[in-house]
């Protein structure tokens, strides 16, 4: 030990988890290259490239105004229930016939 009571062995500024010893007992450098490699792609895989991003947005957007025309229909609801219901009943109905014409193709 050195003066102020501190040892004079020095660590590593990182720390090597899950390292693979030889059969000198020395760590393995390719095992802890092949693992940079397969995070490293891992994260490319997961990045923000710009298809993802636009895919993103476009998710945001879409969730965005079907939760608006959900709020309003609410409120339609509330204000004339009758007139809702008529609505609704369209809706389906116009629903129904392009499910019905898709599924003739």
């Amino acid at each position: 030990m050195t003066g102020g009571g501190q040892s004079s062995i020095h660590k590593p500024p990182f720390a090597i988890i899950g390292c693979e010893l030889d059969h000198e007992g020395a760590p393995k450098v390719m095992a802890i290259n092949d693992e940079l490699d397969r995070l490293d792609r891992q994260l490319a895989r997961q990045g923000d490239d710009p298809v993802a991003v636009l895919a993103n947005r476009a998710v945001f957007a879409v969730v965005t105004t079907v939760r608006r025309i959900a709020d309003q229909l609410t409120r339609a609801a509330r204000d004339r229930p009758f007139m809702a219901l008529l609505i609704s009943f369209e809706v389906g109905y116009a629903v129904a016939r392009i499910g019905r014409s898709h599924a003739r193709r």
